[in-house]
């Protein structure tokens, strides 16, 4: 299993623990500056042939920072210790899809916030551990249906890491060459 420690995971709920406070909100908020297809074309994907993203990368991460709540969610594939860590927007119907789309091929994951402070982990397909029960309640009513067999996960706008990153240095980039042109 998963070192929860590493990620923090609190008894009490995260609003209980005032983990909510002003600053948290503003990183939950929904981000509202220039993206990157605001300030340079992405139809055939951008960024050189080393280090590019292509149309659908740039897409999946502007629906993410537009829905704020973005996270991290740490997936542990069967017989690995090193997870793969993708970000998405921790919604209780985004967790719960995200859940449904990758229980079969991991034997556990933590979710974080974007403060990597532990929200939920999983073993196999099913919660392990939730501290807020609201939370809990809130992607059960998404995630029991899937887990039964009743619906199919919906696609996740999901990113690995290593996209987030080049992402956030092309947009930096991006923002710096239209200062310039001031």
């Amino acid at each position: 299993m998963a070192d929860t420690a590493k990620h923090n995971v609190q008894p009490a709920s995260l609003k209980e623990a005032g983990l909510f406070s002003a600053m948290q909100d503003r990183l939950n908020a929904p981000f509202t500056g220039p993206l990157l297809s605001d300030l340079t074309s992405i139809e055939d994907g951008v960024g050189d042939g080393q280090n590019c993203l292509t149309a659908k990368d740039v897409q999946d991460m502007e629906a993410i920072l537009r829905a704020g709540l973005v996270g991290y969610a740490y997936v542990y594939p069967h017989g690995e210790e090193i997870p793969k860590v993708y970000v998405f927007s921790m919604t209780p119907e985004n967790i719960a899809n995200f859940i449904g789309q990758h229980q079969a091929d991991c034997s556990e994951m933590t979710l974080t916030d974007r403060m990597d402070i532990a929200i939920l982990t999983t073993f196999g397909g099913f919660i392990d551990k939730c501290p807020d029960r609201e939370m809990l309640q809130n992607v059960l009513q998404y995630l029991v249906p899937i887990q039964m067999g009743e619906t199919n996960p919906k696609d996740v706008p999901a990113v690995s890491m290593d996209t987030m990153d080049l992402y956030n240095e092309m947009l930096e980039q991006a923002q710096s060459e239209m200062r310039m042109e001031m």
